[in-house]
């Protein structure tokens, strides 16, 4: 797990303005499951998607599946590939990665860190098509999953009163899912049992599902409140299912095949991602000290 630390800069004045809660001091925005030029993306929606951040002044996390490339076992297959034949695939999918960064150019230097997810190309260096992404986005490389303090103000405050939000990502599980809505949150609910963070983030399976549940705390003195703690899938960019014209018999039968998802009887994808509002409180009751907690508000 990768151990991340960022703290929000002063000063930063966005173009305009998307306030959820009179507390809020930063958005951030989770993108993942882009499936950057598959077949049917919906390049235009995802330019205006990640526009729309940018002209608000968020902050993007990356949550994997950046391309529409090599899984596991596909991986395994190319790697007995010649070396110069790999070297050729590695300048084609360096140039795909490129005319990705090139579409969000910018939001260039605003991603707090990019997971992996399990679709990406491994460069004969070593290094992979998500690292490289990263490199053209001034971003972090987060690997499987982060634990990551978002710090809203001066980190040397004492910890008792710094507002802090701690924020678990990972892009989510190659097996197992469930199809009903409610089902899609069972995974991210059990993370609440032994990882500890306010927001718990999860894509893979491209819904948008979520959920805040509240948990009750005590302090010393005994003053009780609560803290909100929020789940949520966030979703994606990858269109399941694309009207077709039927096509001449003479035609490859491929043609006329749906996608995967398609073939699966899958319903279709609630296309975009969550924007989380980021902000604090200060609770102040006679007799006990003050208590800082975030408040957390999203939108769908």
């Amino acid at each position: 797990m990768i151990i991340h630390d960022f703290t929000l800069p002063k000063g930063r004045q966005p173009k305009h303005s998307f306030q959820l809660t009179p507390h809020q001091k930063m958005l951030l925005m989770p993108v993942g499951d882009i499936h950057a030029f598959s077949d049917g993306w919906p390049q235009q929606r995802f330019q205006d998607h990640i526009q729309w951040g940018v002209d608000r002044g968020a902050y993007f996390l990356g949550m994997g599946e950046y391309l529409d490339f090599t899984s596991a076992t596909q991986r395994t297959i190319m790697a007995d590939l010649r070396e110069s034949q790999r070297i050729h695939i590695d300048r084609m999918v360096r140039a795909e990665v490129e005319r990705l960064a090139k579409l969000i150019a910018p939001s260039k230097g605003q991603w707090l860190g990019l997971l992996e997810g399990h679709h990406y190309h491994q460069f004969v260096d070593g290094t992979t098509s998500d690292q490289y992404l990263c490199q053209l986005l001034k971003a972090p490389f987060l690997g499987t999953s982060t634990l990551m303090s978002v710090r809203l103000e001066n980190p040397n405050r004492p910890s008792h009163t710094r507002p802090e939000v701690l924020v678990f990502a990972h892009h989510g599980a190659a097996r197992g899912g469930a199809r009903k809505q409610g089902g899609k949150l069972h995974r991210l609910e059990d993370l609440l049992t032994w990882v500890e963070a306010d927001i718990y983030l999860m894509g893979h399976d491209h819904s948008k599902v979520n959920a805040p549940m509240d948990r009750l705390y005590r302090t010393v003195s005994g003053h009780l409140y609560h803290r909100t703690k929020i789940m949520a899938r966030t979703g994606g960019f990858m269109v399941g299912w694309e009207g077709k014209r039927p096509h001449p018999l003479t035609i490859q039968a491929a043609e006329s095949r749906g996608s995967y998802v398609e073939q699966g009887a899958m319903g279709p994808a609630a296309l975009g991602g969550p924007v989380f509002s980021i902000g604090y409180k200060r609770i102040l009751r006679a007799g006990h000290p003050e208590i800082v907690v975030p408040d957390l508000h999203y939108s769908v």
